[in-house]
């Protein structure tokens, strides 16, 4: 299925934040594509979006796989004027952008799971990869979300309940509309960050999150730990109050006790 990078730019016109949009029918992962990109030194706002990925990768490693022409999946270069602290949080930026434009297209409830899971009625439609170089002054954020198609089309295998947005909430977007509304969305929430801080973005992530207030399961790697996720602190790390005391956490995979 063809991708109409055209109507993307026309959407995008008159922005503050310029985007450059390109698409290729297949690649390897559009994350190491604009890691080699960064490293030429081209400027931020490029996007590279792919039909399917040959290679694509999620968190820990784990291989992304795609349904070609169902689902979206791309990649944004930003050189963020921010302190090498900070770019972690460029994730949580990348979730309130993605659930703004999903509940605004659909009519949805979409929220974000800690840390980069994108989730509706407790099932995974949507993911973000952060690769940051601080040193090198480049972040590349990789999305990927499942639009088009039933939920029985998705791979097996997935290692967590799973949806589309079309099954989640009975609404056939076009990809291309929803790639032009994250854009829209993130340029905005970027630009605010550079002006005024977190505060306001992390007001935003709050009011999305589907993890505080839940008991839960942080995977760190060998370890494992259960207790109540308390809070978001402002530096986007989750809080957690655990058996041996509070646990705040910038990284792991993060389960929902039932």
């Amino acid at each position: 299925m063809d991708f109409d990078v055209g109507a993307v730019k026309a959407a995008l016109a008159g922005q503050r934040m310029t985007w450059s949009v390109e698409y290729v029918a297949e690649t390897g992962s559009t994350n190491e594509d604009l890691v080699q990109m960064a490293r030429a030194e081209i400027p931020e706002g490029a996007v590279l979006v792919c039909g399917h990925q040959a290679a694509g990768r999620g968190r820990q490693g784990r291989q992304w796989l795609d349904r070609p022409g169902q689902d979206l999946l791309f990649s944004v270069l930003l050189r963020p004027n921010l302190p090498a602290r900070d770019y972690g949080m460029l994730s949580l930026l990348a979730a309130v952008a993605v659930v703004e434009a999903l509940n605004e297209l659909t009519g949805g409830e979409f929220g974000a799971k800690w840390p980069n899971d994108i989730v509706i009625s407790g099932r995974k439609v949507g993911g973000i990869l952060l690769a940051a170089n601080a040193t090198a002054g480049y972040a590349i954020i990789g999305i990927g979300i499942n639009v088009l198609g039933a939920a029985d089309s998705l791979p097996d295998g997935l290692n967590q309940p799973a949806s589309t947005v079309h099954e989640a909430t009975g609404v056939e977007i076009r990809r291309e509309e929803l790639l032009a509304a994250i854009l829209g969305k993130l340029g905005k929430l970027y630009e605010a960050v550079a002006d005024e801080g977190w505060q306001a973005l992390l007001s935003d992530y709050r009011q999305i999150d589907t993890v505080v207030g839940s008991q839960v399961k942080l995977v760190r790697g060998q370890e494992a730990v259960t207790g109540m996720a308390q809070r978001i602190d402002e530096t986007g790390r989750l809080v957690i109050a655990g058996p041996d005391g509070r646990i705040v956490a910038d990284a792991g995979d993060v389960h929902l006790v039932e």
